[in-house]
């Protein structure tokens, strides 16, 4: 099964919402009851197991087809602003790996700081929507009978964090945006070299 999120904040949207896609039939029987309230069309208001209203309406569903016409269009201006702020952030390692059967795509420019948290503040104070990313699925609570030792999740998820990265950024404001992060980097104090996740 394959997962799609329609979040504002996606390069396709919906404005909210998402999408599952698979090519096994009783699965998606499964999540065709599961979408609508446990029922099917043979028998309204007659529920097989506990669904939720998941439904997308027509007008939304009209959007997203719109988004995914202009794909490449919504795709390539995201690795604009990409490949931007790696210009603008020399200090950054060659990015992420592609296999060769893949095309890359930028969902948020993510890069990994020292002291992640005081660059945030010192952006936001700057008018910077940046973000610190997630916490390592461990650290939730809903996870939390998880055991194990996850370094690598519990590194990344300290230290990254994303930049604003929608199409219609101006390159005025990625250079403005680049120039802070620098700044702010540098004021922390020592730690890791900037570098792009």
């Amino acid at each position: 099964m394959s997962t799609f999120s329609f979040h504002a904040n996606k390069a396709v949207t919906t404005g909210e919402g998402g999408s599952a896609s698979t090519n096994d039939a009783e699965l998606a029987a499964t999540m065709r009851l599961l979408v609508n309230h446990g029922m099917t069309p043979e028998e309204p208001y007659v529920h097989r197991i506990l669904g939720r209203k998941f439904r997308m309406t027509n007008l939304v569903a009209a959007v997203g087809v719109g988004q995914v016409q202009r794909w490449d269009d919504l795709v390539a201006a995201r690795l604009r602003v990409s490949e931007r702020y790696r210009e603008l952030l020399p200090d950054a390692c060659s990015g992420p790996a592609c296999a060769p059967w893949a095309r890359r795509s930028c969902w948020l420019h993510t890069i990994r700081v020292p002291r992640r948290t005081a660059v945030v503040d010192r952006l936001r104070g700057a008018g910077i929507d940046a973000r610190p990313i997630w916490p390592a699925l461990d650290r939730q609570p809903v996870l939390a009978h998880v055991s194990g030792n996850f370094p690598v999740a519990h590194a990344i998820a300290g230290a990254a964090m994303w930049l604003p990265t929608y199409g219609q950024l101006r390159d005025d404001k990625i250079q403005y945006i680049a120039e802070h992060v620098t700044a702010a980097v540098t004021d922390v104090g020592p730690g890791e070299a900037l570098s792009h996740a």
